[in-house]
């Protein structure tokens, strides 16, 4: 069992450091986070880790001067130390005009992201699942790879306001990759789960899942790039809904002109079957109710049937637009400006994955998506990337073979103004921070999405 910091000691720590502060004003932000991870490859479990890694950040500031510091000591002297080297940085550090200051001190709601029996989890379980998923595999001359893997953590903030906030963590998660031959790019299938009650985790509907995806991927062909009429599984259309929260949701790229919705709220940007909220309390994995500023996450509206409704605000790019923070900041170690929806999820419709793709007369049914680049053109969310671990081609709602990987480049707000059903499931998918957050994503049928390229065969 990890050991945890816990509640009353991090407030009695936080108290010490915020006394010897003089007159600056002092925000703490402290994450631990033990993580467990067993991978295998090649049908053999390689590797199994376990990190502990502990990170205390302090921002200090007198009026518009600031200074940053972090450390992984948590004696006395280490916090202390850390603590003199953001003064000392706030001396000299260039002023930053509209800078507001630590939050006031507010309430939270209580959230539920602690579970015993995942923190309990180790690496006897984790290769259980890990042989299991390799025995299935075997029963269909598959090759597998991948990881599971258990978090346990801790957040906490403090400021010199008054604000304290304490969040225990856990968390589990698991990819599976079935392959069907060698090479560098042979037939394969994927799944993958998270949540945060392992003891509700189906690890063999998962891991069996790739398997059969990796056998209907068998004797893929090559078909001609173009226009088709794509059901995208939720590990696929995550990856666009992920770029999209990076280029488009948060105020600062608004502020900064690059995002789609700037200079477009109230405006239909999409189809009316798109809507987004980044919601930390109806969440499939549930958020903390505060940011690493101090401030209560609020429920968000980004996109209400397809118009454009708001972004993520820090307590700094509020201020400018003189709104209130809707607390998704990042606080201490970050740039003021940062934030983020970290629980972002897309309304579901009432179509499962096999009845969008009986609707389809001639398209294509994709599992995932990688290589995928958002950067292309953020203001009109251009974005590019390749099919992977299985997709194929669907005539007359039937699918009639595999088909080797495609590279799709498109408009994702002219792409989401074509998707005509969404699957009546969202699915929780994991992000870098899914310690503290998740993706909620169902499928969705798109009409006339747009592959530009292909791979060779035998690639």
């Amino acid at each position: 069992m990890t050991r945890m910091l816990g509640q009353d000691r991090f407030y009695e720590l936080a108290d010490g450091i915020i006394s010897k502060c003089d007159d600056a004003a002092c925000e703490i932000a402290f994450m631990h986070t033990a993580h467990g991870l067993t991978r295998l490859a090649n049908s053999n479990i390689h590797q199994n880790v376990h990190t502990d890694d502990t990170t205390v950040t302090m921002r200090v500031s007198r009026g518009n001067l600031i200074g940053t510091s972090n450390t992984n000591v948590l004696t006395s002297t280490g916090l202390l130390d850390c603590l003199m080297n953001a003064l000392e940085i706030m001396k000299s550090a260039e002023p930053l005009e509209g800078f507001p200051g630590p939050a006031p001190k507010a309430d939270y709601k209580s959230t539920t992201t602690f579970i015993e029996s995942t923190a309990g989890w180790g690496p006897t379980e984790r290769a259980k699942i890990a042989k299991d998923a390799i025995e299935r595999g075997k029963e269909d001359g598959l090759t597998l790879a991948g990881a599971v893997e258990t978090t346990v953590g801790e957040l906490a903030i403090a400021n010199t306001e008054g604000v304290r906030g304490y969040q225990p963590l856990t968390s589990y998660g698991c990819n599976f990759v079935a392959m069907d031959g060698e090479g560098d790019d042979p037939p394969s299938g994927y799944a993958a789960l998270t949540g945060r009650d392992v003891s509700t985790a189906d690890f063999r509907k998962t891991y069996d899942r790739a398997c059969r995806k990796a056998v209907l991927a068998r004797d893929p062909v090559d078909i001609d790039v173009g226009q088709y009429d794509v059901v995208l599984e939720s590990a696929a259309f995550c990856e666009l809904i992920e770029w999209f929260n990076y280029i488009a949701l948060s105020a600062k790229s608004v502020q900064d002109g690059q995002s789609a919705l700037a200079g477009h709220f109230d405006e239909q940007i999409t189809g009316d079957k798109v809507t987004l909220i980044d919601d930390a309390y109806d969440s499939l994995l549930a958020g903390v109710p505060f940011d690493f500023e101090g401030v209560p996450r609020q429920k968000l509206p980004l996109i209400e049937n397809g118009v454009a409704k708001a972004v993520a605000h820090s307590r700094f790019t509020a201020q400018k637009d003189g709104v209130e923070p809707t607390g998704h900041g990042f606080g201490p170690g970050s740039m003021p400006s940062d934030a983020l929806p970290l629980n972002i999820r897309m309304e579901s419709g009432d179509k499962t994955i096999d009845e969008m793709v009986k609707m389809l007369d001639k398209g294509i049914q994709v599992t995932r998506f990688h290589y995928v680049n958002g950067l292309l053109d953020t203001r009109k969310a251009v974005m590019t990337g390749m099919t992977r671990d299985g997709a194929w081609l669907v005539e007359n709602g039937e699918i009639k073979h595999a088909i080797r990987n495609l590279r799709f480049t498109d408009n994702m707000l002219e792409a989401w103004k074509r998707i005509e059903a969404i699957e009546s499931e969202c699915h929780p998918c994991a992000a870098w921070w899914s310690a503290i957050g998740s993706y909620d994503i169902p499928g969705v049928l798109i009409r006339d999405f747009t592959f530009t390229g292909k791979t060779g065969k035998g690639s």
